[in-house]
């Protein structure tokens, strides 16, 4: 019986504590439940490009998961403005990717280019966010001008830009003429 006994309690704390290695930080991405003894594989969702929003420099392993952002000004040169003064275009919508963004007045020309900061209450001014797994810190956009009552579009292009950029998107009568003797 004192054999059984002592085999008992040697079973009991030998076979009883039985260790599930994993991540055991909560904060990690691969956090383990079940994990009783860190193994040293926690994932840390983060970003090691500088020009992200979620830049981490902290982090010591990372899975690249970086966030991007950049701001456009569009607006409408003075030979633009004329062109669509001429044939009675009062309004000029802009739309990003499909989603409207902003209204140019269809008369009102610049002679210079806006700025993005500050930004020119004339100009259409947003921002262009994206994500990248794989730190690529520029995107292209697609961006279309359409005619604010009828809807008929003007001009479409793609653009690419960096992150953390300003791009600066004129419309000119030479733009228009080029797009639309090309449709």
């Amino acid at each position: 019986m004192r054999y059984f006994i002592i085999f008992f309690i040697f079973c009991f704390y030998a076979c009883g504590d039985v260790n599930n290695d994993g991540c055991t930080d909560i904060y990690a991405a691969n956090y383990d439940v079940n994990a009783s003894y860190d193994d040293g594989s926690c994932l840390y969702v983060a970003c090691n490009d500088p020009y992200a929003l979620n830049y981490n420099e902290l982090s010591e392993v990372f899975q690249t998961y970086c966030q991007y952002i950049a701001d456009v000004t569009f607006y409408l040169d003075v030979s633009g403005a004329s062109y669509f003064d001429n044939l009675g275009v009062q309004f000029l919508d802009i739309y990003v990717e499909g989603s409207y963004v902003g209204t140019l007045q269809g008369n009102l020309g610049f002679s210079f280019i806006p700025d993005c900061d500050p930004p020119d209450p004339d100009a259409v001014n947003f921002s262009v966010q994206w994500d990248n797994n794989n730190a690529i810190s520029n995107t292209s956009f697609t961006w279309t001008v359409r005619d604010g009552s009828d809807g008929f579009i003007y001009y479409q292009g793609t653009d690419l830009i960096s992150s953390n950029d300003c791009l600066t998107l004129g419309l000119s009568n030479k733009k228009i003429q080029e797009y639309l003797s090309s449709k």
